[in-house]
């Protein structure tokens, strides 16, 4: 797992988007990591959270746990989290968790936006 921190593509270089990339599963195993990660980039009240789901084919519900909590602490900071590059089995998982909603989701590099699986 990785933290970037970049500027949006925007004017504004007040508040860069911060990045954390995932290249593993998100299970029990990688838990605590994700949280640290998450944790360090929300620390700077980035405007944005992106977590970077292109090479992530999996998550549990706890990490889908963690990233609800990610997701309500960007909120309360006036910020944004979203998910990009969320893989075909990802959005599965979301859609049958209810969550496909609630996470501002975005395509990864040109790939056309995700359809909701409903």
């Amino acid at each position: 797992m990785t933290l970037l921190t970049e500027r949006p593509a925007s004017s504004d270089t007040t508040s860069p988007d911060a990045v954390v990339i995932v290249d593993t599963e998100l299970d029990i195993a990688t838990l605590p990591q994700l949280r640290e990660r998450l944790e360090l980039a929300l620390s700077t009240s980035p405007a944005r959270l992106v977590v970077d789901l292109t090479d992530c084919v999996f998550l549990d519900a706890q990490a889908m746990n963690v990233l609800l909590d990610a997701h309500r602490q960007a909120w309360r900071q006036g910020g944004l989290l979203t998910l990009r590059g969320c893989s075909p089995q990802c959005l599965r998982l979301l859609a049958l968790a209810g969550l496909v909603g609630v996470f501002d989701l975005e395509p990864a590099g040109d790939l056309p936006a995700p359809r909701s699986a409903a």
